[in-house]
């Protein structure tokens, strides 16, 4: 898993995170996953505990998500719940 300015890699994949067109985080037993999809139709789904085990890779990732949501991508309910992209940047927590 790594990430640049304005991508994220996992499993010889990749997403542009200023790109993103989806967003979404669904349940499984113990925890969450999330799924990025970007505008040229890059995957990557992984784990939220996994991508937000790394601060450093997370502030990456979560400034780009931020960017794709403000510029229009799509999310689901629970994207919105737990990466508190309802609340202004300085009050969101982790999950």
């Amino acid at each position: 898993m790594s990430a640049g300015a304005d991508w994220f890699r996992y499993n010889n994949k990749f997403v542009m995170t200023y790109e993103l067109v989806s967003i979404e985080v669904s349940g499984y037993a113990g925890g969450w996953n999330i799924d990025f999809a970007d505008k040229v139709g890059n995957n990557v789904r992984t784990t939220l505990s996994r991508i937000q085990a790394n601060n450093e890779l997370w502030d990456l990732v979560y400034n780009g998500v931020r960017h794709s949501v403000a510029d229009g991508a799509s999310t689901n309910t629970l994207a919105r719940t737990k990466l508190g992209l309802d609340q202004p940047p300085a009050s969101r927590q982790s999950c």
